[in-house]
């Protein structure tokens, strides 16, 4: 019997989901939405319950071997891949249930729709959605997950009352900013190295089905960050939604507001910075769904196409600078794949938290910050252009981490282990400590970090 019949077999002794073994099924997780690092595995579990992790997990320890955590693949640099055990977690099998104190419980393996869809249900609202609710709820947990309302929300991970997180030995635990504290603070936007996050206690707001937006045209990036600087210190009532975009040759930057009525967001005003942007200004009314890809469809990625995204944040004056790096070079880096050059603003609530690995911790209590991201499309087979695009975001990450920002641990990045040592400091030093003590052989998510 070969040893992978053997591992397949033991999995199959205590799961009570399908453990796969076969040629086709095995191709389709050998690659992820990234699909730059395209690895194999020697088995896959589609996990529908605690239960099925709980055993997996053990199993793996028991034959060391590795084992990666798959929610919908939307991963970019190989994260939910692995040569051992792929963990798939079957998005059907979620669920979500409202709570008597307005919260929201849901199951990680759960897309974020149904997520919506529950709290939509009992006329509430998360504090902030990512554009894409086909992603799983523990997939964007797992790197702080951040949208157009974090210009006053956050990250995800701020809104996330206690989550129940399966170790690497298989032993479940719940934990909170009270109980399980540190376990707490480095499985949220910790990208799997201290466990799987099983379920989670989100909190959720009235909902608001509408949304005022003002859209105003730039001529390039520069003017762009110029006409934003005013929301780096504003004391006054914010805009709740921001991003600004340069697709199809075009640089727009959009703020806006929710509201109950169509009626109330068409008689509401915006604050008086945004009244003096008068450059090819747009007003309009939209459902608050537009704001977010509502599709639950399961994972249809192209085997033939790499996804090279990364963002990089930084304060508004290393912004200023990292944009006017960009444009001093357009040739380096407005290449033909790239498909979308994205802006957010990043808020760091006072009732969120304080994550390790989070974009915002390099900034400490700086109200706002902001997120740049270059979403690079190529062909697999062009070589020379998945070289050029890495290079250029290879480019990014040194310029970021110049002007002192750190980069969004979802996306394509090139970072050493001196480089994470260099960024993160403490707080990665601690995690190893964990690690080596939770998972001594670092079977758990190996490639995640």
């Amino acid at each position: 019997m070969s040893s992978s019949q053997s591992l397949a077999d033991s999995l199959r002794e205590g799961v009570r989901c399908p453990v796969l073994t076969d040629e086709s099924a095995l191709e389709r997780y050998s690659f992820d939405f990234g699909n730059m690092r395209p690895r194999r595995p020697q088995v896959v579990v589609r996990a529908r319950c605690e239960e099925d992790v709980v055993h997996t997990l053990r199993v793996a320890r028991a034959f060391g071997v590795p084992v990666s955590s798959r929610g919908s693949g939307h991963s970019i640099g190989g994260q939910c891949l692995s040569e051992g055990i792929v963990l798939a977690h079957d998005a059907e099998a979620g669920e979500a249930r409202m709570l008597e104190d307005g919260c929201v419980e849901a199951t990680c393996r759960g897309r974020w729709k149904r997520v919506e869809r529950t709290l939509s249900a009992a006329g509430r609202m998360f504090p902030l959605y990512t554009n894409q609710l086909r992603t799983s709820v523990g997939g964007t947990l797992s790197v702080g997950g951040y949208g157009v309302r974090s210009f006053v929300a956050g990250a995800q991970v701020d809104h996330v009352e206690r989550a129940r997180l399966i170790l690497p030995d298989g032993q479940a635990v719940w934990c909170s900013r009270e109980e399980n504290a540190e376990l707490f603070r480095f499985a949220l936007a910790g990208v799997g190295q201290v466990g799987v996050l099983e379920r989670v206690v989100l909190r959720s707001l009235p909902e608001r089905s509408f949304a005022r937006l003002q859209m105003n045209r730039h001529r390039n990036l520069r003017e762009m960050v110029d006409a934003l600087a005013w929301t780096a210190d504003w004391k006054g009532p914010a805009p709740e939604l921001f991003f600004a975009e340069h697709k199809a040759g075009k640089l727009w930057s959009i703020f806006g507001s929710l509201h109950e009525t169509e009626e109330a967001a068409k008689a509401s005003s915006h604050p008086e910075p945004l009244v003096r942007m008068e450059r090819e200004r747009v007003h309009m009314v939209v459902k608050s769904e537009v704001l977010h890809k509502g599709e639950d469809e399961g994972e249809v990625f192209d085997p033939n196409t790499c996804q090279v995204m990364a963002d990089y944040c930084l304060d508004l004056e290393g912004l200023r600078r990292f944009v006017a790096f960009l444009e001093a070079e357009p040739a380096r880096f407005w290449l033909p794949g790239l498909d979308l050059l994205r802006v957010l603003g990043l808020s760091q609530p006072e009732d969120g938290g304080r994550w390790p690995f989070d974009l915002r911790a390099a900034f400490g209590g700086t109200s706002r910050v902001y997120g740049i991201g270059l979403y690079y499309q190529c062909r697999r087979s062009d070589r020379a252009g998945l070289e050029a695009v890495r290079a250029a975001h290879r480019a990014c990450l040194e310029k970021c981490l110049e002007l002192g920002g750190r980069p969004y641990l979802y996306g394509w990045m090139e970072l050493d282990r001196d480089a994470r040592q260099a960024v993160y400091g403490q707080d990665y030093a601690r995690m190893r400590t964990l690690r080596q003590e939770l998972d001594p052989r670092g079977l758990l998510n190996p490639e995640a970090l």
